[in-house]
């Protein structure tokens, strides 16, 4: 008798800890969500010739969590980070997304790095639901609609469209033949594309397009034969020590066009690098630097870069650091209107209904819907002041002129 008291006491004693004591159960079924944290990781480059900027990237995300953290988290979860180093190879990227989903378990990735990476992730990241933002701003990541896939910053297209309106309304300048030069891939096709539109609004003529790779130290080639097509803008999407020596290799042939460059190339590290040989030069940026003035949003990035410095003086700080600090915000908006009980597909829901969210200026605001996964053109013009060994903003925000 005894002995079958203890055994229902025992029963009883079981049903009450499973089924009464609460459980966050629906955390634990949800990859990288638990009762108290939410596992992120990031993709980006930390070795190679844009190691830089992917490491800036990096503490642009890492930082805005932290000061999420200081808050007390998401619905009471702390963020934790996990940086992989994707190069600027798909096959290294997806080493890292295995990694990070399989392994580390993160919910999503608040950072991919540059288009090809995105695409050659694309069944990948539908088939494990994660939620992630490119770290670039070709057309062809988001059109058509991927459902998990979300981008905060102006399109190439649009940034090309901006530019060639600012040269031939704003400048005046008398163009009539562009050339480009390019890193290899999808981005620099986008920013093509976007040129052509505009070229064809003003019965321009594309007479060059070279695609170089990022290691290669000789733009001989595609500078003489723009030379030899006379190019009156040469555009350049590259990232700064090959947009240097486009720039260093026209000076070297007394060859004076107007460039401007693409977000790539609006990294002040240009000036630097080029020296005089910028001189002239304008770009396009969507992401304002930590280092300008009488922008709002900008007044929390520099509160926390004091609490959390990365090294780095705030006037060679990039603006992909800004771009990860928003991609940052937009991902924690997400994760805040989707409630406690987090699933991927609630999150995605919660971006979709984003409505000018927005940034403080840092960029413009941020809209999504059903099937919008872009947030809209906002660019301003830029122009080198060789002397600071800096770019300068000569614009407001503005988009493209239909």
């Amino acid at each position: 008798m005894k002995t079958k008291m203890k055994f229902l006491v025992l029963c009883l004693t079981f049903f009450c800890l499973i089924y009464l004591i609460p459980i966050d159960s629906h955390a634990a079924a949800v990859r990288g969500v638990t009762a108290d944290t939410i596992k992120l990781g990031l993709i980006v480059p930390l070795t190679g010739p844009t190691a830089f900027h992917g490491r800036m990237a990096a503490d642009g995300c890492i930082n805005y969590f932290k000061w999420v953290n200081d808050q007390g988290g998401i619905h009471g979860r702390k963020i934790e980070i996990i940086t992989e180093d994707g190069g600027a190879v798909p096959a290294k990227a997806m080493l890292a997304a295995q990694k990070l989903v399989f392994r580390d378990e993160v919910f999503a990735i608040p950072i991919i790095w540059f288009s090809e990476a995105v695409l050659s992730l694309e069944a990948f990241i539908e088939q494990n639901q994660l939620i992630t933002f490119p770290g670039t701003y070709s057309k062809f990541v988001t059109h058509p609609p991927r459902k998990y896939v979300f981008s905060t910053g102006p399109y190439l297209e649009d940034e090309a469209r901006v530019g060639i309106d600012y040269v031939m309304r704003d400048l005046k300048m008398k163009i009539q033949k562009i050339g480009m030069i390019s890193l290899p891939g999808v981005s620099g096709k986008s920013y093509l594309d976007g040129a052509k539109q505009q070229a064809k609004k003003y019965n321009l003529e594309i007479v060059g397009y070279h695609e170089i790779p990022t290691d290669s130290i000789d733009y001989s080639a595609p500078i003489l034969n723009l030379r030899k097509e006379n190019a009156d803008l040469v555009m350049l999407y590259l990232v700064p020590p090959p947009a240097n020596l486009a720039l260093r290799e026209a000076q070297k042939l007394l060859w004076r066009p107007l460039f401007l460059g693409a977000w790539p190339s609006s990294q002040d590290k240009v000036v630097e690098l080029a020296g005089e040989a910028a001189e002239g030069m304008y770009a396009t940026r969507g992401f304002a630097l930590p280092s300008y003035e009488g922008v709002p949003g900008l007044e929390r990035v520099r509160e926390v870069l004091k609490k959390y410095p990365i090294g780095k003086p705030i006037e060679v700080i990039p603006d992909n650091y800004t771009f990860s600090w928003v991609n940052a915000m937009v991902l924690t908006e997400g994760l805040k209107r989707a409630g406690k009980d987090l699933t991927p597909d609630k999150v995605v829901k919660a971006l979709e209904g984003l409505k000018d969210f927005p940034t403080g200026d840092i960029c413009g605001p941020v809209t999504y819907g059903q099937n919008q996964r872009g947030s809209g053109a906002r660019i301003h013009i830029i122009k080198a002041d060789v002397k600071n060994k800096r770019f300068v903003p000569v614009t407001g925000w503005r988009s493209p002129e239909e």
